[in-house]
């Protein structure tokens, strides 16, 4: 009962974020067609404002449940009960965290999906934090064999970049997504930090390369 009013209370916000996206910040998404099926996907995104978590979510098809790592410092007051009951994982900034491994491998393993941005926290600027790329969606991918899809956005820093009270209405936001990349040719190898690595930086490569892009 509680999990599936947990996902009746993911699809009422969904409904309520894309008609808002849709009216005030002329939403639209590119590449639906790439879109993988079923679950136990990992889910990243570049990371621009607060606005991230509901575009990557809207992004996709509804039935989409994501389990999103954020930053421990948001779960207070009242949203820390919010957030947990939408098992919203809580990770410890720059610190080994068992407990984020363990959920994010228990829920994979149940065939539901992780939402993770790699950069950890919001630009300054807007600009790809290249030197702030975390290895954490290429570590359970690997240790899940779970294929890595990318979403990115464009448009969410002008429309409330960091340290702005309030958004601005009426810029545009879109996002697009990508073919998923899978961990195949890294499975038979050594699970070790240099794989690791050689992982995480495929992908982040892949973030430098298609941001270029204008869509």
């Amino acid at each position: 009962m509680k999990s599936l009013f947990r996902k009746l209370i993911y699809l009422l916000l969904y409904l309520v974020a894309f008609l808002l996206f849709k009216t005030f910040f002329f939403f639209k998404v590119y590449g639906k067609e790439n879109e993988l099926n079923g679950g136990g996907i990992i889910f990243v995104a570049n990371h621009n404002s607060w606005f991230d978590f509901l575009i990557m979510a809207i992004s996709l098809k509804p039935n989409k449940f994501i389990h999103f790592l954020a930053k421990e410092e948001v779960f207070k007051g009242f949203l820390k009960y919010f957030l947990n009951f939408m098992e919203i994982i809580p990770v410890k900034r720059d610190k080994l965290d068992r407990n984020v491994i363990k959920l994010g491998m228990y829920y994979l393993t149940k065939n539901e999906n992780l939402g993770i941005f790699p950069e950890a926290t919001r630009s300054p600027d807007g600009k790809f934090q290249v030197d702030n790329f975390h290895s954490g969606a290429n570590f359970f991918s690997l240790k899940n064999k779970s294929p890595i899809q990318m979403i990115l956005i464009k448009g969410s820093f002008k429309a409330f970049p960091r340290g702005s009270k309030f958004p601005k209405l009426f810029t545009s936001i879109r996002s697009k997504i990508y073919p998923p990349i899978y961990p195949d040719k890294y499975i038979n190898r050594e699970f070790n930090v240099e794989t690791l690595n050689e992982y995480t930086d495929e992908l982040k490569n892949l973030f430098i390369e298609r941001l270029k892009e204008d869509f």
